[in-house]
């Protein structure tokens, strides 16, 4: 029986990005199916509140200290710890009693330390692209490529109105950090907005490059909107014409490509390898050279010009290959192989 199988998921980073709502949704899910699951979260973050703001039940934020998350394992007995990204992941050397799985969401190298201590005590390896799954393979058996999803729920809505103008609107939602390639962006948009003068960029997001990136605005901001973070990021991808991801590294399986799509929207992404992995054929020719400004420049002018040829209905489709109900049911099937082996 499924519910006879009890999951403890650790997710211990404080911000809410893709990997909180995606390890959230996981959780979520495995309740609609009867587990017994369960989350393990840090006092103060972002994915707890979030949880207990939409009524998650089986969420618990605890301090980032050892003993607490002793005390909780013995006292909840689970048969499976999944842990969720690389803060949680190193504690679970010292739980070897248990059958472990990690999901990795991110494409860069693990170090050596990292490799012989955490990795190395993890019973089975999750990548959310091939491109990480066939890396982690290179120092890991039991790995399994398992794509992060996109909630069709969200966009099942009419859109609020957001943007109150006639012009051509493009999308960047995403943190402003490095791995990012918002400069990428803003350089490329200097041109676009000579050519295009009634294109608009909006930006949606915060982080550490949030002031840089607003002063290569130079003497352009009428066609600029910066956001911050904003909950409601489903009616920005309802509401865009065209969504840019320029991302240069680092990229896991991008939630912004797969939100994108879903809104029926055309994206422009970075040739990385892990971006073609969720890019059908008719968006492929519209993936740019990773940190060509001038590529990026030639590919936004190309599908602003294609925008009324776009199929919408099957950008849609191919983000429902990624549901969170085909997430689900993959990451069910390995909890029953691994509980199998108990």
């Amino acid at each position: 029986m499924t519910d006879n199988i009890k999951i403890l998921h650790l997710d211990f980073g404080m911000e809410w990005r893709g990997g909180q709502r995606q390890s959230l949704t996981l959780h979520r899910n495995l309740l609609k199916h009867n587990f017994s699951s369960y989350y393990v979260c840090l006092e103060g973050s972002r994915v707890y509140e979030q949880a207990h703001e939409i009524g998650i039940n089986h969420v618990l934020a605890i301090p980032f200290r050892k003993p607490h998350l002793t005390r909780l394992l013995k006292e909840w007995g689970p048969a499976i710890l999944h842990f969720h990204e690389s803060k949680s992941l190193k504690y679970a050397p010292f739980f070897r009693q248990f059958k472990t799985v990690a999901t990795r969401r991110v494409s860069y190298p693990i170090s050596f330390l990292g490799r012989m201590f955490k990795y190395k005590a993890v019973d089975h390896h999750v990548g959310v692209s091939q491109e990480i799954a066939d890396y982690l393979s290179g120092y890991f058996r039991n790995v399994t490529t398992i794509h992060s999803c996109v909630d069709k729920e969200r966009f099942a809505k009419a859109p609020v109105k957001i943007f109150k103008n006639d012009k051509i609107n493009v999308l960047f939602v995403g943190a402003f950090s490095p791995q990012k390639g918002l400069e990428i962006l803003m350089e490329a948009s200097k041109k676009i907005i000579r050519s295009f003068p009634n294109v608009h960029f909006h930006l949606v997001g915060d982080g550490e490059l949030m002031p840089a990136i607003r002063k290569m605005q130079d003497h352009n901001e009428g066609f600029y909107t910066f956001y911050g973070h904003r909950k409601n990021v489903e009616d920005f991808y309802l509401n865009a014409d065209l969504v840019i991801v320029p991302s240069v590294g680092g990229e896991g399986s991008s939630g912004t490509i797969k939100e994108g799509m879903m809104a029926g929207k055309p994206v422009i992404a970075s040739d990385l390898a892990c971006n073609f992995e969720l890019l059908p054929e008719e968006l492929q020719p519209f993936c740019f050279k990773n940190k060509s400004v001038p590529d990026l420049e030639e590919k936004i002018e190309a599908a602003i010009k294609e925008l009324k040829n776009f199929d919408r209905e099957k950008l849609t489709n191919t983000a429902l290959e990624f549901s969170c109900e085909k997430m689900t049911e993959k990451y069910i099937s390995l909890y029953q192989s691994l509980a199998g082996a108990l």
